[in-house]
């Protein structure tokens, strides 16, 4: 992420789950907040959106995770 001076939404939302998978969520929260700002400032409302709904399994301290046939939590 610093090589792309932390804009691009999708290496920052990377970045936040992988934080998340580690136990570190304030970090996940962090990077997550910047990923969603950053696909707003991209006009990206959906990808925000996709985003953002990360936010609230990382703050009730649990990690992303994806259902198998591809829904998310």
């Amino acid at each position: 992420c610093a090589g792309t001076t932390n804009r691009v939404a999708g290496y920052l939302d990377t970045l936040g789950v992988v934080y998340a998978e580690a136990g570190r969520f304030k970090e996940a929260i962090r990077a997550t907040e910047r990923a969603v700002a950053c696909a707003l400032a991209a006009g990206d409302k959906a990808l925000a959106t996709r985003i953002e709904s990360r936010l609230e399994p990382y703050r009730a301290g649990r990690a992303y995770s994806v259902v198998p046939g591809g829904a998310g939590p």
